[in-house]
């Protein structure tokens, strides 16, 4: 600063040239208006004006810059940074360093060289220490292993019984309660789909689920009877029962998604069949109620109307006859005798 504020640049390009010799730099020292005052490595009457490089351009507007080109003054690729000297507000000059780009791949080069070795003896040392301890933790992750793959096979009586006092411990006790709670959830789950078949198959009247597709997902031994076949799993209600008024409802309930009921007849009977739709698992609900012999009873109603109307048709023909008749006979001899009446 005291060289500039001077305006001593003899002395400033001395001070440049063995500080850049001793960092082994080039540094120039530009004023801002462009004209070198000061280079490390060149006269710096001989340089050309600086105003129109990028980095003391980027340096003037900003405060600093920098720029990677090749340099006719060197003759080499360079990369040049430049910052701003003030005092106060004003800026009185700009620094340049300058490193050859050769010098930095060398750089990088070592590093990457160093980082290079470093990270190989890091994985060396990290596959020992791995090694190492992989085999204090293969013992008990084989056997938590085997016991998941057994407890998924459906066996939930197997228990894990680690001695060591550490995290595998804890993981294994929890592992044990995890297996003797799901046990308990089957059970009661079991237990549970046992009484409800059990409850299904005590129901005289036939039932029957099926899916979104017309699938059975669910039967009983009164649906079995009903259309006399036991291999309904996995088989379409058009293979079972072929009634047209049968798909009309099954398709009514699915397409309304509400409930319906109405008569079908399978084989010699018929039935009252109530279908429902089950929203939450988009399955269709159907009940089958026997009414062959309420039917019989309608049919014997029917005919014993039609008979008695058919055997009382005949004598009331008559007596209506007779009625008439004798209504005639009695108007004839009204007017034969009317006279004979009216004297009594």
């Amino acid at each position: 600063m005291p060289y500039l504020e001077n305006e001593d640049f003899y002395g400033l390009d001395s001070l440049v040239k063995v500080t850049g010799n001793s960092i082994n730099k080039r540094i120039t020292v530009v004023a801002p208006d462009g004209v070198v005052i000061a280079d490390s490595k060149n006269d710096p009457d001989s340089l050309e004006n600086h105003s129109n490089r990028p980095e003391i351009i980027s340096a003037l507007r900003i405060g600093s810059g920098s720029n990677q080109r090749y340099s006719s003054t060197m003759n080499k690729k360079m990369l040049y940074h430049a910052s701003t000297l003030k005092k106060g507000s004003r800026t009185i000059a700009v620094v340049r360093i300058s490193v050859l780009l050769e010098d930095i791949n060398s750089i990088v080069d070592l590093l990457l060289s160093k980082i290079l070795n470093v990270t190989v003896l890091v994985i060396f040392v990290s596959f020992i220490l791995i090694f190492l301890f992989s085999r204090t933790l293969t013992k008990p992750l084989i056997l938590l292993t085997n016991a998941s793959r057994s407890v998924a096979e459906g066996n939930f009586n197997i228990k894990v019984d680690l001695k060591n006092r550490d995290e595998f411990k804890e993981l294994s006790d929890s592992f044990n309660y995890m297996t003797g709670h799901i046990k308990s959830l089957f059970d009661q789950l079991s237990m549970q789909k046992e009484e409800l078949g059990l409850i299904i198959n005590s129901v005289q009247e036939g039932f029957l689920v099926l899916d979104m597709n017309g699938k059975v997902i669910l039967y009983n031994k009164g649906f079995e009877a009903i259309i006399n076949n036991n291999q309904l799993e996995g088989k379409y209600y058009k293979e079972l029962v072929t009634n047209k008024e049968f798909t009309k409802l099954i398709k009514k309930t699915i397409k309304k998604k509400k409930s319906s009921s109405d008569e079908i007849g399978i084989g010699d009977s018929f039935y009252l069949c109530s279908s429902n739709y089950l929203e939450v698992k988009n399955e269709v609900v159907m009940v089958f109620y026997n009414i062959t012999e309420l039917k019989k009873l309608e049919k014997i109603k029917k005919d014993f109307v039609s008979n008695v109307s058919h055997e009382l048709r005949t004598p009331l023909t008559a007596i209506k006859g007779f009625i008439e008749t004798m209504q005639d006979e009695i108007q004839a001899f009204e007017k034969d005798h009317q006279g004979t009446l009216s004297e009594i």
